[in-house]
């Protein structure tokens, strides 16, 4: 699957923030700084989460998981079905 740039750097940091969160505290270590250099975290400082970031890590599983169908159904000629909402 091929994923905009943006998007994927934006993964790889949710990724991150997620292996600090349950390895480290929430505490930035140089591992998430690798991952998320343009970060305004500094090192030893706490990664604090407000819901403006998950809202924005679910819409980008979202685009992820969506992108990845869409390029399943193309690719083996599947069926496409609709869920009601």
């Amino acid at each position: 699957m091929t994923v905009d740039r943006d998007l994927k750097s934006k993964l790889k940091e949710f990724i991150a923030i997620r292996n600090i969160i349950v390895h480290n505290r929430c505490i930035v270590d140089e591992k998430y700084l690798r991952v998320a250099p343009q970060s305004k975290y500094k090192k030893g400082s706490i990664r604090k989460l407000d819901v403006d970031d998950l809202y924005e890590a679910i819409n980008i599983f979202s685009e992820i998981v969506k992108h990845t169908d869409k390029k399943s159904i193309e690719k083996f000629n599947l069926e496409e079905s609709r869920l009601n909402k």
